[in-house]
């Protein structure tokens, strides 16, 4: 649990420094090279939290469920949510996963909007 807690920060750290790296190197523009790899690590951390709770939750990964949690979280993870847990506990993993992912784009602003405030300074 304590690791999956670290892999939470972690993921919010990734969000802001791609905000950072982003206005840093490209400013202004929307996609960014970097956004590829920053894309790549948080799905590594996405991944890697799956699988530490399935462990937790004594679920067999199916690898076709591995690969829908890496390529495409926002189907792959509800879709876990709804096999592992209580329809109503899958609910509330589900809105907090959309909430987590509203949150890394908001990080993913304001490390562009210190980046531009402290060149602008």
């Amino acid at each position: 649990m304590q690791l999956k807690k670290k892999l939470f920060g972690a993921s919010t750290v990734v969000a802001f420094i791609s905000g950072t790296v982003a206005q840093y190197f490209y400013p202004g523009q929307i996609y960014t090279p970097s956004d590829i790899f920053f894309m790549l690590v948080n799905a590594f951390l996405i991944f890697w939290w799956y699988v530490l709770d399935a462990r937790e939750k004594n679920y067999k990964r199916h690898p076709f469920l591995d690969v829908s949690v890496i390529a495409l979280s926002i189907l792959g993870l509800p879709y876990y949510f709804f096999r592992t847990r209580p329809i109503k506990n899958a609910l509330v993993a589900t809105l907090v996963l959309f909430l987590v992912l509203l949150m890394w784009g908001v990080l993913g602003m304001l490390g562009q909007m210190t980046v531009y405030a402290a060149l602008q300074s």
